[in-house]
Formats: structure tokens, C-alpha cells, sequence
């Protein structure tokens, strides 16, 4: 008999060998346990999935390879694989309080009328900084809501099982699929709220790797067409999905490691 938990986590990856051990020991650290967890892999070069199943006993947690890397087609894998009432998409690179899923359990209770959700971000960051980045974020989610163009960020996006068997996120889109899937459900007369409380730990990794006024204009470039109504079958804006092994210093070696060679293979 299949279990039939309140949430299933579902969380894509790409080497994310240093962040998803970090946000399993926070789900391992709820104060609300009747979830389960999807981990849904795209063939990592790294130890993330060793890492992973190093939890195997510690959750209640399930592995699965994706044919392809492609973030879409790991949610959609994952929400097929998922017995729990409510879905929650999450970033690897996330991190939740202890009582995360505990608050969320009772703002669906408070919200009967709600099939697909998110929530805000925690603004109380060391970095003043980061706290700004965080509250405009907020509070652009909450005016695109208001002007009946709903957006998330694919970080955290909860929905009732039964919407992801008539919406699934668009595996063609480069960019933006997480947006399209709230506005797609939305459009199809789902509920969708945003909640101010409880608040999760969103990762500005990009931002430091990228910088924050690339990533200022990619959003606009982005946003702009998002309220034309415009697909991104062919437009990523240089927005890549490469993976966990972006952020790290992997990239500066690999690069060293690729001149050693050149200067070695010269006359």
C-alpha cells in the first residue's frame, strides 16, 4: 500500500554535491514530519548523489536519474513520482527553518481555497545588501500577483498533486518555466497565493557569480517579455542552467588546468 504523506519534496539537481546535503539535513531538522522527499538527479559528475543517499535512512527519500538536463523534465519526473497531497518544488540550494513546513501546513489550513502557493524570502540577511535584493523580490512577487500576471521562482512552488496532472512546466522553455507554470495554472482557474509567513533562506549565489547588474538587466530583458506573454523556446538572455559546479571554484581550475596543457602541447 502506498504511503500517502501531506508534502512531497521535489528537488532537481546538478552537481549541487556542496548545497543539497545542507538543505536534506534541514528537512531532516522539521519539527513536521509527514513528508517525503523526490530527488530527482541529472546524471551529476560529482558525488551529489552518493551524498544523497548518505540521508537514505535519515528521510524518507527517493532517487531518480533524468535521461536529460533539463530542470522542467526533473520536476515533472519528480511530481510523478510523488504520493503526497501537496507538491513543493525546491532548489537544491535552498535552506528551511525548523519549522518551515510545520507554518506552511498551517497557512494551507487558514487558506482552504489555495492550489498552488509560494512564499516569501528571508530578508534578514548579515549583508545589508542582500537584504534589499531579497525585500524587492518580495515585493515584486506580490505586484505581479496584483496586476493578474502571478510569478515564482522555481526555488519554492507549492501545488495540490492534482494540478501537475493537467499543468507540467514546459521542458522547451529556457528561461522563466517556473513563472509560466504559476501563470499557465493560474489561467486554468487554480488558486494561487503568495504567503508572507513562514519565510525560507533563497541562495544569491548567482548574484555574486554573475554580478548583480548582469543579472538586473537579464531580468528586465526577461520580465518584459514574460508580460508580452512571450515563450523562451529560442531566448535564454545568457540566463544559463548549468548546474551547482558553476558557483564554485571548479571553473577557475578547470581553466588553469586547460592552459597547462595548451602551453605544455607547444613546441
Amino acid at each position: 500500500m502506498l504511503q500517502t504523506p501531506f508534502f512531497s519534496i521535489v528537488i532537481p539537481t546538478l552537481n549541487e554535491e556542496k548545497y543539497l546535503p545542507l538543505l536534506l539535513k534541514d528537512l531532516q531538522q522539521q519539527s513536521f514530519h509527514d513528508f517525503e522527499v523526490i530527488h530527482v538527479d541529472a546524471h551529476s559528475t560529482d558525488a551529489t548523489m552518493k551524498k544523497a543517499k548518505l540521508f537514505d535512512k535519515k528521510l524518507l527519500i527517493k532517487h531518480y536519474q533524468n535521461p536529460k538536463r533539463n530542470v522542467s523534465q526533473q520536476r515533472n519526473l519528480g511530481a510523478s513520482k510523488s504520493n503526497g497531497r501537496w507538491i513543493i518544488f525546491m532548489d537544491a540550494d535552498d535552506r528551511l527553518p525548523s519549522n518551515y513546513l510545520e507554518d506552511v501546513t498551517q497557512q494551507l489550513k487558514k487558506h482552504p481555497e489555495v492550489d498552488i502557493f509560494t512564499t516569501w524570502f528571508n530578508t534578514k540577511q548579515k549583508n545589508p545588501t542582500d537584504s534589499i535584493i531579497l525585500s524587492i523580490i518580495n515585493l515584486g512577487i506580490d505586484l505581479y500577483q496584483s496586476v493578474g500576471q502571478p510569478s515564482a521562482f522555481g526555488a519554492l512552488i507549492g501545488c495540490k498533486r492534482k494540478v501537475t496532472h493537467k499543468i507540467q512546466f514546459d521542458d522547451q522553455q529556457k528561461v522563466l518555466e517556473d513563472s509560466l507554470f504559476v501563470y499557465t495554472a493560474w489561467k486554468n482557474g487554480y488558486n494561487f497565493h503568495v504567503f508572507h509567513k513562514p519565510t525560507f533562506n533563497f541562495s544569491l549565489r548567482r548574484f555574486r557569480k554573475d554580478g548583480i547588474l548582469k543579472i538586473t538587466l537579464q531580468g528586465i530583458m526577461m520580465q518584459q517579455m514574460y508580460f508580452r506573454k512571450k515563450n523562451f523556446h529560442s531566448k535564454d538572455f545568457g540566463y544559463l542552467m548549468s548546474g551547482g559546479d558553476r558557483y564554485t571554484d571548479q571553473d577557475k581550475y578547470t581553466s588553469l588546468n586547460r592552459l597547462k596543457k595548451l602551453l605544455e602541447s607547444l613546441p
